[in-house]
């Protein structure tokens, strides 16, 4: 009995080499929208003299749990932040700083039209489950709405 191997054609691996390489060139070819809008940080470490932050937040990285902005000024870890945006629709969400990376402008893979230096994480802090279910429809309405519609 033959052993038959599993190309059983020559052509069958000659064709199966093009199409993993059209795949792979469609896949280097797809067009990543980044979206992003302004922000404020506010932290709220002394309430007599709050610290703002100006920011710019990209939608991509708005997820349920936190967000990720690129700050004007470094903010320190575990400090509690409110968070202000107007655009696409106007929020306020609570956090607390995650982490906070100096990010030269000379490193940006997205261009930025200040100086916004510091790349800051949030971390949410929810009051209940119903402010939880809040940012989980308003992340689900952006990635529909605005980032997955611009592609």
């Amino acid at each position: 009995m033959h052993n038959i191997g599993m190309w059983q054609a020559p052509n069958q691996r000659i064709r199966a080499i093009q199409n993993q390489r059209k795949r792979e060139q469609a896949k280097a070819r797809r067009v990543i929208h980044i979206r992003k809008v302004n922000a404020e940080i506010k932290v709220m470490a002394n309430p007599m003299e709050p610290v703002i932050a100006q920011a710019q937040l990209v939608l991509n990285d708005f997820s349920p749990a936190g967000l990720s902005v690129f700050a004007d000024r470094p903010l320190l870890v575990g400090d509690e932040v409110a968070v202000s945006v107007q655009s696409p629709f106007r929020t306020y969400l609570r956090g607390r700083i995650a982490s906070c990376q100096d990010f030269p402008s000379s490193s940006h893979v997205i261009a930025l039209t200040r100086d916004f230096r510091y790349r800051v994480g949030i971390r949410f802090v929810f009051e209940n489950e119903e402010e939880a279910k809040t940012v989980r429809d308003l992340v689900e309405t952006l990635h529909r709405d605005f980032i997955r519609a611009a592609a």
